[in-house]
């Protein structure tokens, strides 16, 4: 039987899909320049960084200075995405500042020494179940509110209008829209 991957690197990885997904959405409204380069960079780094931290279980005999210098990048990473945007004249995103949020979020976890041994006893199922459920839901909030400020959120197609034929189907057409027939 394999060892499970603790529970706050899990809940960093998540953190880090979530940035790393808002980061990959900010690159389209700014590919060419510098802020979408680093966007691009930072989010695929962003994501290849949680595939190994999901991949990975407890490692002993590891290095300190590995996890030290992950954590110096994250927290790097989140000052170059909050300043490379103000410094070329543009204002800051919500996609931005949502990608930073989690990126410190992520990083505060990791910095935090674990309080059990790696060879301690496991957690119990429901209160992993019950951390891992709610980093879920905040990552999810955070990450949803992020891509709402990028240019994708910007050009998508409202609900319901892609669909006329179901416009009579509840939740779809005008009447979910607020318009004629939505008083029963």
């Amino acid at each position: 039987m394999t060892t499970p991957v603790p529970t706050r690197r899990v809940g960093a990885a998540l953190a880090l899909l979530g940035a790393g997904i808002v980061d990959l959405g900010l690159v389209r409204g700014a590919f060419p320049a510098p802020s979408g380069l680093l966007a691009l960079a930072t989010g695929a780094g962003e994501l290849v960084v949680a595939r190994v931290l999901l991949a990975r279980g407890p490692r002993p005999g590891r290095p300190t200075a590995v996890p030290r210098l992950g954590i110096a990048l994250l927290l790097v990473a989140t000052v170059a995405g909050v300043a490379v945007p103000v410094v070329s004249g543009v204002p800051l995103s919500a996609g931005a500042a949502a990608a930073a949020a989690l990126r410190v979020a992520s990083a505060c976890v990791l910095a935090r020494p674990a309080r059990v041994p790696a060879d301690g006893p496991p957690p119990r199922a429901g209160a992993r179940l019950v951390a891992l459920f709610s980093v879920s839901v905040v990552v999810a909030a955070v990450a949803t509110f992020g891509l709402g400020g990028t240019d994708a959120a910007r050009h998508a197609v409202p609900h319901g209008s892609h669909l006329p034929a179901l416009g009579h189907l509840p939740g779809h057409g005008q009447a979910h829209d607020g318009g004629p027939g939505t008083a029963p």
